[in-house]
């Protein structure tokens, strides 16, 4: 076991773009995460301005999609509060006009057996476990289940002659079996062949455009940071993509909203944001001025959902993490125009893992699809054990965050 164990953190540790494709964990410990120093008097404003304008999370939420036709709903992943939230606004989506549901989570080539499990006459989990594994062999969370099977619950129970939500799947596939050795992972065609649909924010962005822009459809986009921003282009992605020999490739969100900006918005959930200058890979959102901003408000408003704009908070500049400019401070507006804060950075905990993900059926195509070379010695034991590890560094690494 531990030598199968040491296999795969090396692999993961080697693998760069596993960590462009999939958007593993952050599984570095933090050596305690210090909060940046804040201006007290910005934070004082901001507090008060947040006191005045706030709603709660889910009425933002459904206001902001009433008043537009997609709206991004970003996430750093693999957060337990966020997929909560997402399945317990389902039931709520027809309210402000919205049957459709779009994730990253779910390969678009499976569309049909996802429209199958949310409209049949029982959820299936096993059925939907195998659907996230088909995506992503290191994808084996209960918690996207669960939006999943809150969807089923509404169609199965809906009024009668009312429409039911679809989840519009928006992820290609990924050719993992492509990595035979180690030295392919530095080789960018053979990269190129793992994505040969090509770069993975042009193709969300085109299934986005084709099912549900042009239908003139309304949907609420689940998607994971940086691919949901769709405010300004993020260098790293640009940079990250032309490294494997495409140019100019923009988050997905950015694509989508080009020529339509008064229709497609981001609203983003808080946590860490992702950073790649630090060891854990991710640091405190907004140059810690949120939790700093929570530290000062009532109890009662630390859940909360407001929009960004010319105003004390939508002003901050931000230097820090991928988001920000160290030169030249980033407006907090232009990075997203919404923002809804569920809990307290260190009070978010990591997604549940299925326990029985891997089986004698569908450990080969783990194997196979694992991002790094085959190993035959991999069976579903050592997977999930990996799996768990990572998700217990990522939940310490929360925790940190206060």
């Amino acid at each position: 076991m531990a030598t199968k164990r040491s296999r795969f953190i090396l692999y993961s540790g080697i693998l760069i773009l596993a960590f462009v494709l999939l958007d593993p964990f952050n599984i570095m410990p933090t050596r305690g995460v210090r909060r940046p120093g804040i201006d007290a008097e910005r934070a004082n404003t901001m507090a008060h301005h947040l006191e005045a304008v706030h709603r709660s999370p889910e009425d933002f939420l459904l206001d902001t999609l009433e008043e537009h036709q997609i709206v991004f709903l970003g996430t750093i992943g693999r957060i337990r509060q966020h997929t909560g939230f997402v399945a317990d606004m389902v039931n709520a989506l027809p309210l402000a006009g919205v049957h459709t549901l779009a994730v990253d989570f779910l390969r678009a080539d499976d569309q049909a057996i996802i429209d199958g499990l949310v409209d049949g006459s029982d959820f299936d989990r096993r059925v939907a476990a195998d659907l996230l594994l088909r995506r992503d062999v290191l994808f084996g969370f209960d918690d996207y289940v669960d939006i999943l099977e809150a969807v089923w619950a509404y169609n199965h129970g809906r009024p009668e002659g009312s429409d039911p939500i679809r989840v519009r799947a928006l992820s290609q596939q990924f050719f993992f079996d492509q990595i035979e050795t180690r030295e392919h992972m530095s080789d960018p065609e053979r990269m190129r062949s793992v994505i040969r649909q090509g770069p993975p924010d042009t193709f969300m962005a085109d299934e986005i455009r084709e099912h549900i822009v042009e239908p003139g459809v309304r949907a609420l986009v689940f998607m994971r940071l940086p691919h949901a921003l769709s405010g300004f282009a993020l260098p790293s992605v640009e940079e990250e993509m032309a490294g494997l020999g495409f140019e100019g490739v923009e988050p997905a969100g950015v694509q989508v909203r080009r020529g339509r900006e008064d229709s497609v918005v981001t609203v983003l959930l808080h946590s860490p944001w992702p950073d790649d200058s630090r060891i854990q890979g991710m640091n405190f959102a907004a140059d810690g001025y949120m939790e700093a901003v929570l530290d000062r408000v009532p109890e009662g408003l630390a859940r909360m959902g407001f929009a960004l704009g010319n105003d004390p908070v939508g002003t901050l500049g931000i230097r820090t993490t991928q988001f920000g400019d160290a030169e030249n401070p980033r407006p907090f507006s232009d990075i997203a125009d919404g923002y809804i804060v569920l809990e307290r950075s260190s009070s978010l905990a990591a997604s549940r893992l299925i326990p029985d993900f891997y089986t004698a059926e569908n450990i080969a195509f783990a194997r196979q699809n694992f991002p790094g070379p085959d190993d035959d010695s991999m069976d579903e034991q050592a997977l999930h054990e990996f799996v768990r590890g990572i998700l217990q560094a990522f939940d310490r690494n929360l925790r940190e965050f206060r």
